[in-house]
């Protein structure tokens, strides 16, 4: 299966705040040519990540294939336009992290890369371009392309407003067929996450 990427509908989330963020990204989608995005204004909230889960519910009512990435995602050497991906994925992640959830599974791999949580992304080798993954913590850019899936996900995340969004997914995983790019097209900059969203793989 393959998804052209600049022509896919695409939302990127941010807040009012993040304004030299929101160009940053602006002028990147621009220069790639991408022709059917928006930005998804969400509210401010402590923790940062509390009260986004009616903004994640709306957009994962659209239809897929679609497109989300974060504020701060930014594109990394290894893009192309159009993505390739297994002709059984439930969700292509096109940027990851070594930062996994709990996982404790015999025949996986776990990621060498730098993390700063207690648990490492679990993965199998799937291709020369794709791990699958099982528990890993990673929302920055993520491409929809099943539908039940996508209506799996907008419930788990209705019903569980105590955790990120991304801990959602993470928790949730391995009864997917999510597939990971094992170089990122797109890494967070974000003053944390650039060694571990650019180095997951191995």
């Amino acid at each position: 299966m393959n998804t052209h990427l600049p022509s896919t509908k695409t939302f990127v989330y941010t807040i009012e705040r993040n304004k030299e963020r929101q160009q940053r990204i602006t002028d990147m989608l621009v220069q790639m040519g991408f022709s059917d995005w928006q930005f998804v204004y969400g509210k401010q909230a402590q923790p940062y990540w509390m009260g986004i889960h009616n903004d994640w519910v709306r957009m994962l009512e659209t239809p897929p294939p679609f497109l989300i990435l974060e504020d701060d995602a930014v594109v990394a050497p290894y893009y192309v336009p159009t993505v390739d991906y297994p002709d059984d994925a439930q969700l292509v992640y096109l940027g990851g992290t070594a930062n996994g959830h709990f996982y404790n599974a015999m025949g996986v791999k776990f990621s060498k890369g730098p993390a700063g949580y207690p648990y490492r992304m679990a993965y199998t080798e799937y291709s020369n371009k794709f791990i699958r993954v099982y528990n890993m913590h990673s929302t920055h850019a993520v491409l929809f392309v099943d539908q039940q899936t996508t209506t799996d996900f907008m419930h788990y995340i209705a019903r569980r407003p105590q955790n990120a969004v991304d801990t959602i997914f993470a928790m949730y995983a391995h009864k997917y067929r999510m597939y990971c790019v094992k170089h990122p097209y797109w890494y967070q900059k974000d003053g944390h996450n650039e060694g571990s969203t650019l180095n997951y793989y191995p």
